[in-house]
């Protein structure tokens, strides 16, 4: 059967050069030939519509290939990306840039107010500049060092966007006010460039935030990722083999 799974998931009718793009990306990999159809009914997925074996596979089952290929795949996808939106010099292969101007004790801030209204220019490189307390340039160049002292930054717990868990996983603070949504959108845009620029940043978020991030529902066993001492203490009464009045517990419910 004459027939293989496209790596890259673009739209062939979105590209007249996808064909080309798609088998330069499948020449460099590793995978198995798989079925000799190229679309698949999208019944088993909850809908009537036609799905490619490379968006069903990459969507519903990414586990059956392997985390290096899936890396690979993700990456040859940001170059054609890189390509088509122009941040490429097709002779020189050189980027075109932002430059963006941040004071040491206000990076959070600046950052916002340079980079938000940037909308898709965020996929320019951004070149980052430190002025210090004394109004002086820093030297240096920005090798990414700067981008995740920045990110250090936005998503410290001290500064009132996320709170920490015993376990130093992040999660978004219930106490954030509604002026704080831009920034929360925006720390989201910060984390996509830094996927988008293959920038490996040391933040590790609570499993039962990445649930809801994923528009998925958190249950019981997901509760220990929040709070390990109530989850402990629910599975306690849950397992209760006396009677529960000897415990003497009340538990209420206030309308808001």
């Amino acid at each position: 059967m004459d027939s293989f799974l496209n790596l890259n998931w673009m739209e062939e009718e979105d590209n007249e050069n996808s064909e080309f793009e798609e088998d330069e990306i499948l020449e460099n990999s590793e995978i198995s030939i798989v079925e000799d159809e190229k679309f698949l009914s999208n019944k088993f997925f909850n809908g009537t519509t036609k799905v490619s074996w490379r968006q069903a596979l990459l969507d519903h089952i990414p586990f059956v290939l392997p985390f290096e290929l899936r890396v690979n795949i993700f990456r040859n996808w940001i170059s054609i990306d890189k390509r088509k939106s122009g941040g490429i010099d097709e002779i020189f292969g050189n980027r075109s840039r932002n430059r963006c101007t941040i004071r040491r004790g206000f990076v959070f801030e600046d950052g916002f107010d340079n980079l938000n209204s940037l909308g898709s220019g965020l996929k320019k490189r951004i070149q980052i500049t430190f002025v210090d307390e004394q109004g002086m340039i820093e030297a240096g160049v920005d090798g990414g060092g700067v981008f995740k002292e920045f990110l250090n930054s936005a998503f410290d717990s001290n500064f009132g966007l996320f709170k920490s868990t015993t376990e130093n996983e992040l999660y978004p603070s219930a106490s954030f006010k509604e002026s704080d949504l831009k920034k929360y959108e925006f720390l989201g845009r910060i984390l996509g460039k830094a996927l988008y620029e293959g920038i490996l940043v040391d933040l590790i978020f609570a499993n039962f935030f990445l649930t809801k991030w994923l528009g998925e529902h958190n249950y019981i066993d997901d509760l220990p990722s929040l709070d390990p001492e109530l989850y402990k203490n629910l599975i306690f009464l849950k397992n209760y083999e006396g009677d529960i009045k000897d415990l003497s517990i009340f538990f209420s419910i206030d309308d808001i």
